[in-house]
């Protein structure tokens, strides 16, 4: 897992951890993101060649 904190966004640090997880992987490469996509992972991961391929929804109902 790769993750950055959001309000350490906008430094780079997240473009210079997944091009080096991807320079260590032996196989292919998937992501995850929240939906909503508040940091703009989407957008980094377009940059770095990944396609979105499928899109999940998560449902909730409070029991109370």
């Amino acid at each position: 897992m790769v993750a950055c904190r959001v309000r350490a966004g906008r430094h780079g640090l997240a473009s210079a951890l997944l091009a080096r997880a991807l320079v260590n992987l032996d196989g292919p490469a998937r992501l995850r993101t929240e939906g909503h996509d508040p940091a703009g992972a989407l957008t980094l991961y377009e940059r770095f060649g990944f396609r979105v391929v499928s899109r999940h929804h998560r449902y909730r109902k409070p029991l109370a």
